[in-house]
C-alpha cells in the first residue's frame, strides 16, 4: 500500500482522480451556492487527495479511522467551505 500511495502522490496522478471526481461535485454546490463562490475547486481537490493519501497512509489498520475521518471532517472541513 504505501508504494502505491507514494506512487500516486509523487506523479500527481492522485490529484487529478480527486479533481475528476470531486471537481464537478463541488462546481454543482458552488452554483447552488451550498458552498463558498470564492473557494478555488482544484485547490481544494488537491487538499482532498492529500488528505486522502494521509488517512490511506496512516489509518491502514485501525477499524475506527473511518469514523474518525468524518467526525474531523464534520467539525473543520464542512464549516470552512459551506457558505453563509
Amino acid at each position: 500500500m504505501a508504494l502505491s500511495v507514494q506512487l500516486l502522490n509523487e506523479s500527481g496522478r492522485a490529484v487529478e482522480l480527486t479533481h475528476e471526481l470531486w471537481g464537478p461535485i463541488l462546481a454543482d454546490e458552488q452554483d447552488a451556492d451550498t458552498i463558498r463562490a470564492d473557494l478555488d475547486l482544484r485547490m481544494i481537490s488537491e487538499w482532498i487527495s492529500e488528505k486522502e493519501i494521509m488517512y490511506i497512509s496512516q489509518y491502514e489498520e485501525d477499524d475506527d479511522a473511518l469514523e474518525c475521518i468524518r467526525t474531523k471532517l464534520r467539525a473543520f472541513v464542512a464549516p470552512a467551505i459551506i457558505g453563509r
